[in-house]
């Protein structure tokens, strides 16, 4: 359903965000997940994303300073090449 296309999701490293993270990973999305937890603090959260299969990468930031933001979706399409999808759960 969601092959090919690339969705950014913020607050995705627990609850409704991982539960969105995950749902669209089965079905084909790649995935962009951003939260302010620290990387290994997330990286449960992504090794369930990525054995669905799909791309995925997780970025710290917080979507309250706007030139964090900034930098994180540069760096984001730089990996990715776009995003199709924004979720915006934090």
């Amino acid at each position: 359903m969601f092959t090919g296309r690339c969705a950014l999701i913020t607050g995705a490293t627990r609850g409704i965000g991982k539960a969105i993270a995950l749902r669209l990973a089965k079905d084909g999305a790649s995935l962009i997940l951003l939260g302010t937890s620290p990387a290994d603090r997330a990286a449960d959260t992504l090794r369930e994303v990525t054995a669905t299969g799909v791309r995925a990468a997780y970025y710290q930031c917080n979507v309250a300073n706007a030139a964090e933001v900034d930098a994180t979706v540069k760096a984001a399409i730089a990996d990715f090449g776009r995003i199709d999808i924004l979720i915006n759960n934090a």
